[in-house]
């Protein structure tokens, strides 16, 4: 499944890393903005989506269509940047942890950093070789699945929450950008200029609240015990 070094049009060499028959996860660093994520994985699927993940926020960094990686920055003579590029356009989240304590619903600050309660534990493998991705974040044990749609024009991301609440309120992040605004149809949210879109299951056990802080739009789901019965499902199209 791996394409050996190619040159380009640009006289730029490539180490093309494609999963044609089976999901690929490949350990790297993935360059984010204001700084590189050391702790990620690139996943790549032969439906032709694919995703990176931080291991350290529990979010999703940045998804995209088309092929998967240039391994050229990680495995050319010594690798030192240890970097791979997706070889289609990706689409970049916020980067922010997925999970957190947030005191006020529509007040409260978002982290820019995992809470010191959070735990990465890794993932395991489906049959298919699709990692699912488990965490802790105080007595919550958190298992993050994300696969591709049935039709392949994005990702669906269900995430199971485990254990006994704590005192603090806590809140899944679902999407931020400029703005946020509902769909037309109610089955979801427009996220910024029509960049993507966050289907929403109509028998969700909870609504999605949107707040705005420091000029960004939040959307962010509270986990009530109603979500520790039922996984938190939804889907990022683009």
């Amino acid at each position: 499944n791996t394409a050996g070094p190619n040159a380009t049009g640009r006289g730029a060499r490539q180490i093309l890393v494609e999963p044609k028959d089976r999901v690929l996860a490949q350990r790297s660093f993935v360059p984010f903005e204001p700084r590189k994520r050391l702790y990620a994985i690139n996943v790549g699927t032969p439906a032709g989506v694919h995703f990176s993940y931080d291991f350290e926020t529990g979010s999703i960094l940045r998804a995209w269509r088309g092929g998967f990686l240039d391994a050229f920055l990680m495995w050319d003579a010594r690798g030192e940047p240890q970097l791979a590029q997706p070889t289609g356009p990706a689409l970049t989240f916020d980067g922010k942890p997925t999970v957190a304590f947030i005191e006020s619903a529509r007040a409260g600050g978002w982290p820019d950093a995992p809470e010191a309660l959070w735990s990465s534990q890794g993932y395991t493998l489906e049959a298919d070789g699709l990692p699912v991705f488990a965490a802790t974040l105080s007595d919550l044990k958190i298992r993050d699945r994300i696969a591709p749609t049935a039709d392949a024009r994005g990702l669906t991301r269900t995430l199971e929450v485990k254990g006994e609440l704590p005192s603090w309120s806590v809140w899944v992040l679902l999407a931020e950008a400029e703005t946020i605004a509902p769909q037309p149809d109610g089955k979801g949210w427009v996220v910024g200029d029509r960049e993507w879109y966050l289907d929403w299951p109509a028998d969700a056990q909870v609504a999605p609240v949107l707040r705005v802080r420091e000029g960004r739009a939040q959307l962010a789901v509270p986990v009530t015990r109603a979500a520790l019965e039922k996984p938190i499902t939804y889907s990022l199209v683009w």
